[in-house]
């Protein structure tokens, strides 16, 4: 079994993927972007890939740092630069994640729209299609709508156009975490569900109490679906491993009493 690196999978996916299992693996570059209107600033990530990699051996080595990448849709032409970013989380925890990003956030991710990706090491080209699914408006519930805790709460939402399927992503509300005797944390996980219809029901166990709630529901494209749900090596991009995709999202919110 090959496993393919990804240091930062915004988009539900855990730390590493793994592709199917079933195709022969031979050595090769693994990118990863999915693209989103509601990002103001898109990244891309491209690893080497190694048959024998495990969690032991850090990704950020594998990382390609000389790659030439671009992304173009109609008269838009961006370049995304090598960067490095690093975060300190709540819990004090430091991650540095290297990516190739729109610095400058000049590429307009319009829902409906076709997006073409370059990604050129040396001699080599690695290219890719992602269609954009369409924009949405969550229907139910209404915002600030009132439920209480033993009730199942219906969601509902337009469909998005292109879309293959949806995540949706529950916040509840926030709850404090002592860090020292003296300081806390207030901090939301969140509960996470996938369905193809254009509405959900979300049961009283997986409401955590009284207070707001907060709805993430991202439509994405075909290329996800495959790469994801049918674990397929590859998905929007002509050789190599990984992920070439996009989605649209739409939000709401909720109280519990």
């Amino acid at each position: 079994m090959k496993w393919i690196p990804f240091a930062v999978l915004p988009f539900a996916l855990t730390s590493c993927t793994l592709p199917n299992s079933s195709s022969e693996y031979r050595p090769d570059i693994s990118v990863y972007c999915v693209l989103s209107p509601q990002q103001d600033q898109q990244i891309l990530q491209v690893y080497n890939t190694t048959e024998e990699l495990r969690f032991s051996i850090a990704p950020e080595s594998l990382f390609v740092k000389d790659a030439e990448v671009t992304i173009r849709s109609g008269m838009q032409l961006v370049e995304l630069n090598y960067a490095v970013q690093t975060d300190t989380s709540a819990l004090g925890y430091v991650t540095r994640q290297q990516m190739y990003a729109d610095t400058y956030e000049r590429l307009r991710v319009i829902p409906g729209e076709s997006y073409e990706l370059s990604v050129r090491i040396h001699a080599e080209l690695y290219s890719g299609t992602t269609k954009v699914p369409g924009s949405f408006d969550v229907l139910s519930p209404a915002p600030g709508e009132k439920f209480t805790l033993d009730e199942n709460i219906l969601l509902k939402w337009q469909p998005a156009k292109g879309a293959a399927g949806y995540l949706i992503s529950l916040y509840p509300p926030p709850y404090e975490v002592s860090i020292t005797p003296d300081s806390s944390i207030f901090i939301r996980y969140p509960h996470i569900f996938e369905t193809d219809k254009t509405e959900f029901i979300i049961p009283p166990e997986y409401i955590d109490g009284r207070g707001g709630y907060d709805i993430v529901i991202e439509g994405y494209d075909e290329n996800y679906r495959r790469f994801v749900y049918e674990e397929e090596d590859r998905s929007g991009l002509d050789q190599g491993y990984g992920l070439f995709a996009s989605k649209s999202s739409a939000s709401g919110f909720f109280v519990v009493e």
